[in-house]
Order: structure tokens, then sequence, then C-alpha cells
């Protein structure tokens, strides 16, 4: 009779034991919409700036709609051309950010387009919108999963209140006076100045699984116990 382990049994369930994690995160997400504005100017220079009742300088910015006065979200850390290193954080956080949970990929000639990722530890910020700044403005990047929220334009409150936080995106940076693509001048991130409300999930039943897991590990323990 062959004999069993609980290192083997290790190796066959956990990966069974998974399967409902991956099937359950990706029937259920619901799918997200990139929306983008491209504004004159600069984000946290002129156009955001100001805007914090607290805060002044760099820290003042904050994003909003033209057609309300509702502050929306407020600025969270600005990186340099390069993407090397942040050139501002704002004093909200600068005790918890370092500008380490961001890598940048996938960029092009100068930096005009890429995808960021985002890796928060506890208690730091979430991201909802992110400015690309060149030439003489800057795109406005966020992402939504109600698309009617979008019915009257994208630059709108109704469609930037419905803003998700997440933790990846792609940026490409705005069209200069001739029509070419301007080379990145910096790249900032904004924070969600409500509680976070990250793309939908269904969490899996972890509780389940492990039950049964240890139900598993139970009767292997007994079998060679009695055998």
């Amino acid at each position: 009779m062959s004999s069993f382990s609980i290192k083997s049994l290790l190796k066959a369930v956990i990966p069974l034991a998974m399967i409902p994690v991956f099937f359950s995160t990706s029937a259920n997400a619901t799918p997200l919409t990139l929306k983008s504005t491209k504004i004159s100017g600069n984000d946290c220079g002129t156009y955001f700036k100001n805007q914090d009742p607290v805060y002044t300088g760099f820290s003042s910015c904050w994003v909003f709609a033209p057609d309300s006065e509702r502050l929306i979200s407020p600025v969270i850390a600005k990186f340099n051309a390069e993407l090397s290193a942040t050139s501002d954080i704002s004093e909200r956080y600068k005790d918890i950010i370092d500008g380490d949970e961001w890598e940048f990929s996938l960029l092009s000639d100068s930096n005009k387009e890429g995808t960021w990722t985002y890796d928060p530890d506890q208690g730091d910020p979430s991201i909802r919108y992110w400015a690309a700044k060149a030439g003489n403005g800057f795109n406005l990047f966020w992402y939504v999963s109600d698309e009617s929220a979008c019915a009257g334009g994208a630059f709108t409150d109704s469609c930037m209140q419905a803003a998700v936080s997440v933790t990846t995106g792609t940026w490409s940076t705005p069209l200069n006076n001739g029509g070419n693509q301007a080379g990145l001048s910096h790249l900032t991130f904004y924070n969600s100045a409500q509680p976070p409300s990250g793309p939908p999930q269904e969490v899996p039943e972890t509780g389940t699984i492990a039950l049964m897991f240890l139900g598993m590990l139970g009767l292997v323990a007994g079998r060679r116990k009695y055998s």
C-alpha cells in the first residue's frame, strides 16, 4: 500500500484550492473604461493649484471638475521626466510615501507613453487619477466602472466622481501645437478623498476553502495513525 505524506498532500491540494480564487476574481470583475481629458497649463503648477484650505504649494493641489465647486482628489506625488524619482510629495503623505511604491514599464521614447504599477503598503493612499504633463498642457486619466455617469462628457463632476481606485494604469502625453506628441515633463498621482472605491471584485470564500483543506489533512492524519 502506498504511503501518504502531509507534504505530498500540500502539493496536490494547494493548486486546487487556488482555482476558485482565479475563477472568482476574473469572472466577477467589473470591466473598467479608461477616461481622459486634455487640459491646458500645468496640473499642480497652475490649473489645480491653491485649492486646499490648509496646505500650500504643491500640497494644495486638488483635482476638480469645471462644472462643480466640489474638490474631488488631493495630490499624492509627482515624478520627474525620467521617472527615476519623485520630485514632489504632498505634505499629507511625506511620512508614508517615498516613491518606491511605483514601478514604470513599456516606456516609449522620452516617456511619451507607458504603464505604471502601484504597490501600496498598509495605510498608503489609493490612486484615482494621474496626469501626464508635456508641452503646454497635460492629460488627466481615470477609470470608471459606470459608463452611464459619463453621458454628459468625461470632464464633468458626474464622470469624475465615478472614478475608481486602481493599482495600475497607462498614460500618453498630449500633442503640442505642431501636432506632435511631446516628451513627458512629469507624471502626477492623485488620491481618493473618499473611502477607496477600487475595481469591484467578489472576494473568494477563503474560509470555506480553508475548512476543506483542514478536513483533508485530518483524514490523512487519521489514516496514517490507524493504518
